[in-house]
Order: structure tokens, then C-alpha cells, then sequence
């Protein structure tokens, strides 16, 4: 999706890389719960998406998924 940001060539490597390393590092520092809510628009749509049923257990799977899914990005 954010692909389209990066599709008009820069001028100069200092502004572009600028802004492609603040993006990096705001993804890094993003909440794991900002992560789901923008990307499956909260945990009940994250654990349904990923066969994850709404148990105790069910929610505790969910987090390990989603914190693992942050430290990837």
C-alpha cells in the first residue's frame, strides 16, 4: 500500500532516504495493538483472520502472533 509514496524519483539521496529511515523507525516503535488496529482493524478481526478462536487461550496465541508479526517488520 505504501508503495505509491515512493513511486516519484527524488532529487537528491538526503531528503528520500530521510524520510524512508523516520518511516522505518516509526514502524518499529509502532504499539503492537496500533499494528493490529491498523491492519485488521482490532484483535477479534486478527484472531478470526487467523483461524484463532476468542478464548483465554485463544487471546494469549493471538498476542504471541502479533508481537512476533511486529518484531518482523
Amino acid at each position: 500500500m505504501p508503495q505509491n509514496k515512493n513511486t516519484a524519483p527524488s532529487s537528491g539521496s538526503g531528503s528520500g532516504s530521510a524520510s524512508s529511515q523516520s518511516q522505518s523507525n516509526n514502524s518499529s516503535s509502532q504499539s503492537t495493538y496500533s499494528m493490529v488496529k491498523e491492519g485488521w482493524g482490532g484483535m477479534n478481526n486478527f484472531m478470526a483472520s487467523h483461524g484463532i478462536k476468542p478464548t483465554a487461550d485463544g487471546y494469549a496465541e493471538a498476542n504471541s502472533l502479533a508481537k512476533a508479526y511486529k518484531n518482523a517488520r
